[in-house]
């Protein structure tokens, strides 16, 4: 460890940074760059370890006195000065993969990461591997435990999911987890990256450094999702990946022959098609539908295969690609499906869990027969898509809300969608970034949107309220934003 270390952003990851390191270290030196003034609770934490603050004005002495520097996930690069060498930038997940010994399991992608992180860190709670063993989970990064907390309560976890976002992986430089998935990729975070293959390179930061025995998850809509250039690096990186390749898709023999295409030769498919039967199977999967099955490729051939789950029993809680995730996850992870079936079955034990179902197309209310969701952790346009898309196929009216920041990303496309989904009755947007839905009426703040909804909607409405932008126009995080339209809906309710 080097003799001194500065740390970017005092935040929650900065102020946990420096808990971790002045517990390693004793004769470290520390020193503290904020662009904000730091209050005095603060400084007296600072001050008992004899570390150093340094502000706007005395930034080239907090460089010169640094010899490497820990960039918290929440300072952006594109502020960063440029005296300091790319090379002696550190991240936390440099120290996460230098200190944390156990399993992990590490998500991303622009949306469904939340959700993933926590369905699997719940369910792999719940039920055995093969085995009949059980194992102590825990989420983190972003939701659950800080990466830093998890190293420190490492003894009592056997595996960890992580929901990693661009930001904590753009420095990324060794941490490879068991298993890497890179959920999907929209256009997101152009205020923070330098552009769209920046932002893209750092999601990629999550498998780049697996090993044999390790595994990458994607969905084969990746290919769709990413422009040409950037499909031309993602295939690059695939064909230079040690780790096994496992690619989630709809259509097996399209996907096969991409795969192929592409130069690959050993990789696995979960299919939810009509898939060939190996010759000398025995397993009579050939001809099913609506099952997720396993395919094993070994030169370009399909050598085994599996049926692993029935969607069937699947809840109508999430998306059916993020679950596709997870079962795919969990049959890796030699964990026992046929357990997970039982928790789906007893629908009182699955819906009770509060943390499966918040702020993520979350049916909280009927009120006058018209049911209210709060999605509020649609933070990108396309969840807000997927969220529509769903609530059209009850074939009732739809009354949505718009509203957020839009992080640098043109939002228009949306407007355009809505424009071809017949059951959209009336949209509304609210706060201080409407610029791209000018077309809808438009609100100051969120209980003034309420009180429109509540003037025009009828019976047999859904008020969906699903940004596309994230929350800090006008509240501390998603989830604080979800429960204030949660709460202006129940107080008008019983006013």
């Amino acid at each position: 460890m080097a003799n001194s270390i500065g740390i970017l952003g005092f935040g929650v990851v900065g102020k946990s940074v420096f808990k971790f390191l002045s517990s390693k270290d004793s004769d470290l030196k520390i020193n503290i760059f904020d662009e904000r003034d730091l209050n005095s609770q603060e400084l007296e934490e600072i001050n008992s370890v004899h570390a150093q603050v340094f502000d706007n004005n005395s930034i080239k002495s907090f460089i010169n006195n640094s010899q490497n520097f820990f960039v918290s996930p929440g300072f952006k690069l594109k502020n960063l000065p440029q005296d300091i060498a790319q090379d002696k930038l550190l991240c936390e997940l440099d120290l996460f993969s230098k200190y944390f010994k156990k399993n992990s399991v590490a998500v991303t992608g622009s949306l469904g990461k939340t959700t993933i992180t926590s369905f699997l860190a719940n369910f792999a709670n719940q039920i055995p591997d093969l085995n009949n063993n059980f194992k102590k989970t825990s989420a983190g990064g972003n939701i659950g435990l800080a990466m830093l907390e998890l190293i420190e309560a490492q003894n009592n976890i056997d595996l960890a999911f992580i929901e990693l976002s661009s930001f904590q992986l753009k420095l990324n430089k060794f941490y490879a987890p068991d298993i890497a998935i890179f959920n999907n990729f929209y256009c997101n975070h152009l205020d923070w990256h330098i552009n769209l293959q920046d932002y893209f390179e750092s999601k990629c930061k999550i498998f780049e450094y697996q090993k044999e025995g390790q595994y990458f998850i994607f969905n084969s809509d990746l290919f769709n999702e990413l422009p040409e250039d950037l499909n031309a690096i993602f295939v690059k990186k695939l064909l230079n990946l040690k780790s096994q390749i496992c690619c989630i898709s709809k259509d097996f023999d399209n996907t096969l022959n991409k795969l192929s295409n592409i130069g690959l030769k050993n990789f696995n498919i979960f299919s939810i098609e009509r898939s060939p039967v190996a010759a000398g199977d025995d397993k009579g999967c050939a001809g099913v539908n609506n099952n997720l099955i396993f395919n094993k490729i070994i030169n370009n051939k399909l050598i085994e295969q599996e049926i692993i789950f029935e969607l069937a029993y699947l809840p109508n809680v999430s998306f059916e690609k993020n679950w596709r995730v997870i079962l795919a996850t969990l049959y890796l992870l030699k964990f026992n499906l046929n357990k997970l079936k039982d928790i789906f079955l007893s629908q009182e034990n699955f819906y009770s869990q509060e943390n499966l179902k918040l702020n993520r197309l979350e049916l909280f209310a009927t009120i006058n027969n018209v049911d209210f969701y709060n999605d509020s952790k649609s933070t990108v346009y396309q969840a807000t898509q997927e969220a529509v898309s769903k609530l059209a196929q009850n074939n009732k009216p739809i009354i949505l809300i718009l509203g957020g920041l839009s992080k640098g990303v043109d939002r228009t496309p949306l407007v355009t969608f809505l424009k071809n989904i017949k059951q959209v009755k009336t949209v509304f947007c609210f706060g201080k970034d409407c610029a791209n839905f000018s077309c809808y009426d438009s609100f100051a703040g969120l209980q003034d949107v309420v009180d429109a909804v509540f003037k025009i909607m009828q019976p047999g409405d859904q008020v969906l309220f699903s940004p596309t932008g994230s929350s800090f126009d006008l509240f501390k995080d998603y989830k604080y934003r979800g429960q204030a339209f949660k709460d202006a809906v129940l107080n008008k309710k019983m006013g």
